[in-house]
Order: structure tokens, then sequence, then C-alpha cells
């Protein structure tokens, strides 16, 4: 894995390359294995391939499992702060899988939570609409941006956003 993970890494940032020399810049995130996080030259080797592509880290999110963040909590947190001293956003990917304690979201420096699908799943129905928009609201005092997986009909995409959820991701926008 750790090989394909910096295989498609090169292969994003080339194209990031390609749309940075037409001017249509968008922010492209990528996700890991927990494994290259806990290689002492993680961020020293993404450094490299941007470079290699002229590109700054802060057009591109580095997406962790929610999962991974608890392997090794203080070598992740180190990593993470690394991560962000040389300019990437950080997302925690799949929340609501794991541990998904709240409380660990104070002190792990990311910048933004996916919401899990099987939360979308449970909590977008009418009956428990308020528990996605409290986490919502809960993730948005941290200071956190949030985004919802596994968005698949335009009425899940209607209920987020009246509970002001920044991103939505899913189906409903392409397989």
């Amino acid at each position: 894995i750790t090989v394909l993970d910096f295989y498609v890494f090169d292969k994003v940032c080339a194209l990031l390359s390609a749309f940075v020399l037409q001017n249509h810049v968008v922010p492209i995130a990528v996700n890991f294995s927990p494994a290259h996080l806990l290689e002492a030259a993680f961020v020293q080797r993404l450094l490299a391939i941007l470079q290699k592509y002229e590109l700054s880290p802060e057009w591109l999110e580095i997406e962790i499992t929610e999962t991974a963040f608890f392997e090794n909590m203080d070598t992740m947190i180190a990593m993470i702060q690394d991560l962000h001293e040389a300019g990437f956003s950080i997302a925690m990917d799949d929340f609501g899988t794991g541990y998904s304690s709240l409380s660990y979201l104070t002190f792990i420096p990311v910048d933004k939570i996916k919401l899990d699908k099987s939360l979308s799943d449970k909590f977008l129905e009418l009956t428990n609409i308020k528990v996605m928009d409290s986490l919502i609201s809960l993730a948005h005092s941290l200071e956190l941006e949030v985004i919802a997986e596994g968005i698949e009909d335009l009425e899940q995409y209607r209920r987020l956003r009246v509970g002001k959820c920044d991103y939505i991701q899913g189906y409903l926008f392409g397989k």
C-alpha cells in the first residue's frame, strides 16, 4: 500500500499541476494509509513530490482515517503537527466508525472531520436530524469544517444544508 499511496500522490500532483497551468486550481484531498504516518521521512517525501511539480501544500489535504489516530497517538499527533507546519490541511476521515470521541477533537490537530456514511444513513432521517445538526454544530464550535460522506439523494443534501454542513460528498454528485 505504501508504494501505491505515493504513486497516487504523484499522479494527483501531476493533475493539480496541469490545473494550475490552466488557472483551475481547487484543493484535492488524498487519503493515506496509517503505515505512512509512522515513517520519519513521510513529510519530506511529500514535499519532494510537491517540489517536483512546483506546487504548494496549501492545495492538498491529507486524509487520515479516524482509527489511525489512536494506534500511536503521540507519534500521530507529532506527524500531523509536522504536516500542518509544512502547509497541509488535515481531515479525519470516517469519523463515527471508530472511537468517535468528540473530546479527542479538542487536542488532535485536524482541520476537518468527514462524517462517515453510516452517520448520514442513521441521522439524516427526520426523526434523528437533530443529532446530525448537533454534531455539525459541535464540530463548528471546535473550529472544524464538516464533510458529510455518502450523500445519495437531494433530500439528504437539503437537510445537511439546513444544518450548515460545510461540504457534501457522495453519489448525489457522481459515482
